[in-house]
């Protein structure tokens, strides 16, 4: 069976716009036209379809995945290769997850820090009103950081 743009677009949840960018860019070099010149996609296709996609949202430069679709097509003897490419793509990965865990870490905190604050178990001791109102006595002139005379 064989695919629109507009199909493999609804199929595989990727923009219309971004299919024939990376179709012009070189990215899939099996695809065929149709008697219209329109591009048609086989199952096949679909599957490099899909493996652009995730290695382009990976953060990898799409010349980097042009490179391995084309080291791809001379087959097994660029298996060493691609499988560098794809070690490197899941080391910047663990990398990424790693950063989004200890965001995710912090941010979980101060939710639960605001969770107490709403449900008045303390007070929001970073609150510059806060701090204001708890130091007045030690700044009687009110000269306390951000405050401009």
């Amino acid at each position: 069976m064989l695919y629109t743009i507009k199909q493999v677009s609804e199929i595989l949840k990727i923009p219309a716009t971004k299919l024939r960018y990376y179709a012009k860019f070189g990215l899939y070099p099996t695809i065929s036209r149709d008697q219209n010149n329109q591009r048609c996609f086989n199952e096949w296709d679909l599957n490099w379809v899909y493996l652009v996609d995730i290695l382009s949202k990976t953060g990898m430069p799409l010349k980097a995945v042009r490179h391995y679709v084309e080291i791809a097509r001379e087959g097994d003897t660029s298996v060493p290769e691609r499988y560098q490419m794809l070690l490197d793509v899941k080391k910047s990965l663990d990398r990424q997850q790693h950063n989004l865990e200890e965001q995710q870490q912090v941010i979980d905190q101060k939710i639960g820090w605001y969770r107490k604050v709403l449900n008045g178990q303390t007070v929001d001791k970073w609150n510059p009103q806060t701090i204001k109102e708890k130091y007045r006595d030690r700044f009687p002139d009110n000269n306390l950081i951000g405050n401009k005379k």
